[in-house]
């Protein structure tokens, strides 16, 4: 059962208008603010009060639930589908790298590093998360791709070979491990 009237214990009470800022209690009657000060739970009120303490929480009037997020109702399922698509968009990225960091031809590459266009400096921000917004790393993962690929033209037969060693691994399936644990 909820009191029409509420005592509210030990708050800190802020009011701006006032200047008030002080610890003591508040008693609501209704909508409206009954009394204000300090020993109010003192003053032996009925058992029509219900009493909240507060442990030492801010009371102030007209101040705003600041957890709330102000956004456009009904909004958060277009929002969820951006940030999903923005997340896929990165590993997608990242996967480039993953996939082929052990083939041939990226061997080469790294084997024989020139830096041009500071691609080394894309290849490291990726590397370290940097995969969403950033226009200039995303522009040079792109040429980093288009440097590979042209690589991959210029010896075709490794890439063909790092190619089908990808596909090969992929449709393996796992037998299990050989260290100890494994055999548990």
């Amino acid at each position: 059962m909820t009191a029409a009237r509420r005592l509210f214990r030990n708050a800190r009470l802020i009011d701006p208008e006032s200047g008030l800022d002080a610890p003591g209690d508040l008693l609501v009657d209704g909508a409206h603010i009954a009394a204000i000060g300090p020993g109010l739970a003192d003053s032996g009120f009925g058992d029509d009060v219900e009493i909240i303490e507060a442990g030492g929480l801010c009371l102030a009037p007209g101040l705003v639930d600041m957890r709330v997020q102000l956004r456009e109702p009904g909004a958060e399922m277009g929002l969820l589908r951006k940030l999903e698509k923005r997340q896929r968009s990165g590993m997608n990225r990242f996967s480039f790298f993953i996939y082929r960091f052990n083939g041939p031809i990226m061997r080469q590459m790294f084997s024989h590093p020139k830096n041009i266009w500071q691609l080394e400096q894309s290849v490291i921000s990726m590397l370290a998360g940097d995969l969403f917004d950033t226009p200039k790393v995303l522009r040079r993962l792109q040429l980093f791709k288009l440097v590979y690929a042209i690589n991959g033209l210029r010896d075709w037969r490794r890439w063909r070979a790092g190619h089908n060693y990808r596909l090969a691994q992929a449709r393996s399936q796992f037998s299990g491990g050989n260290t100890p644990l494994d055999q548990c």
